[in-house]
């Protein structure tokens, strides 16, 4: 797995949930922290592969992950997104 995120990443609770996704989501809701592949254990159906990758997805905080597909049908990489943060607010202006 490798991390795309100029920002670092906060795990989440391991068993964490996230979804599992063939297009990503539109907008800019999403950034993208990691990329990740199933190292030989390529997953034959969503499911599978959510329970292949669940444990790096939650260490790097993810929320969505979008797959790929090879070839033969099989589940072999994904792309972990999170939910932007807001921008923060900006400080109290000072009294005059």
């Amino acid at each position: 797995m490798s991390t795309s995120s100029p920002t670092p990443v906060t795990a989440k609770p391991a068993g964490c949930d996230f979804r599992v996704v063939n297009l990503p989501p539109s907008g800019d809701e999403y950034e993208e922290i990691a990329t990740l592949t199933t190292s030989g254990r390529a997953a034959s159906d969503p499911d599978e592969f959510k329970s292949v990758v669940r444990v790096d997805v939650c260490r790097v905080g993810g929320d969505v992950v979008v797959t790929e597909i090879n070839g033969n049908g099989r589940y072999v990489r994904g792309t972990v997104l999170r939910k932007r943060l807001p921008p923060a607010a900006p400080p109290p202006a000072a009294a005059p």
